[in-house]
């Protein structure tokens, strides 16, 4: 008896085991759905990157989806939201998928002299200009073309003319955001994502001293101004004139301007907004933490792939963190400084 018992027993469990080796067949081999685009590119579902470029197949559940693809070739990004049913077996993207861009405000200050006791340092007109030039060469290379055109930016200048005193902090001297709200009180929230501020920090013997090149805050809507604020200073002491430094950081270490802001908004404003960003390094940042996911200097992939959503996961394999384009296309830091 115990024999037929055990017997019995087996059968069942063999033929439970073949029941369910015949349901994941069934699912496999189940018909792929097609993704192309008209140039290769990286695939996103429902706003996460796949580690997949078209032309690919894919599995995809009944349902509705928003597929998306990143491409190279233009630096555009296309998307369609679509209801995935038994006889979808092709996306086909074009370039008629491409969204209206997020708008972008930035304003950036040039301050002609900033002065400490009887320390003063200048910039003239022409090289703040030159500045400037950088900076909207900066913001089309680095900012618009990572978020494969997501964004667009809309750019205010506002030069300081006249002696601005420098604040005392941990990091030096500087221009708090605070400043910056009492000499502007005509910046309301809501009327830019990121300020900029820009000076000169050594002026032949006068020097301007804090242990930063670029600062940035990380909560831009803690700040008076509810906006992202970015400081960036050049020291001048390896050349008299500006246009060669300019020359070499775009040479060497162009991202200057995209590292900062990326703090501002990197660090706990998208997070917060649900999206997973890389993990933090020793010092609390995301946006240091290049090196923990193996990427080189000068950084510029690092920053690419935050922005775009392709930051390989440390600890699940298959899966990537970042910003991505569809969260790029929903959110800016104005729609929330007035919420």
């Amino acid at each position: 008896m115990k024999l037929n018992i055990l017997y019995s027993l087996c059968i069942l469990a063999f033929c439970f085991f073949r029941c369910n080796s015949d349901d994941e067949k069934t699912e496999i081999s189940s018909p792929k759905i097609s993704i192309t685009s008209p140039y290769e590119g990286y695939i996103y579902i429902d706003g996460k990157y796949i580690g997949s470029k078209t032309p690919k197949e894919v599995f995809l559940p009944n349902g509705t989806h928003v597929i998306g693809v990143a491409m190279d070739e233009t630096r555009t990004y296309l998307r369609t939201e679509i209801e995935i049913t038994d006889e979808v077996t092709s996306i086909n993207l074009t370039e008629s998928d491409q969204p209206e861009p997020k708008k972008w405000k930035a304003l950036w200050i040039g301050v002609e002299t900033v002065a400490h006791d009887d320390c003063t340092s200048s910039y003239s007109k022409e090289e703040l200009d030159q500045a400037y030039d950088y900076f909207c060469w900066s913001i089309k290379e680095h900012f618009e073309k990572f978020s494969y055109n997501t964004t667009k930016w809309e750019l205010v200048r506002e030069d300081y003319p006249e002696i601005l005193n420098l604040d005392e902090s941990n990091s030096g001297l500087l221009i708090d955001p605070s400043t910056i709200a009492s000499l502007k009180p005509e910046i309301k929230p809501g009327d830019y994502d990121a300020v900029f501020c820009f000076y000169r920090e050594k002026d032949g013997d006068c020097q301007m001293a804090a242990n930063f090149f670029g600062l940035a805050w990380l909560d831009p809507l803690a700040l008076d101004i509810k906006a992202g604020y970015v400081i960036v200073k050049f020291d001048d002491y390896r050349s008299n004139s500006v246009y060669d430094r300019l020359q070499w950081y775009k040479n060497n270490d162009p991202g200057v301007w995209c590292h900062e802001w990326l703090h501002t908004v990197g660090e706990g404003f998208y997070q917060n907004l649900g999206s997973e960003l890389p993990e933090k390094n020793s010092q609390g940042l995301v946006i240091h933490s290049a090196e923990t996911y193996k990427y080189k200097y000068p950084w510029l992939a690092w920053y690419e792939d935050i922005i775009a959503g392709r930051v390989k996961h440390l600890n699940r394999p298959h899966e990537y963190v970042g910003i991505g384009p569809e969260t790029l296309l929903k959110y800016n830091v104005r729609d929330l400084a007035v919420k």
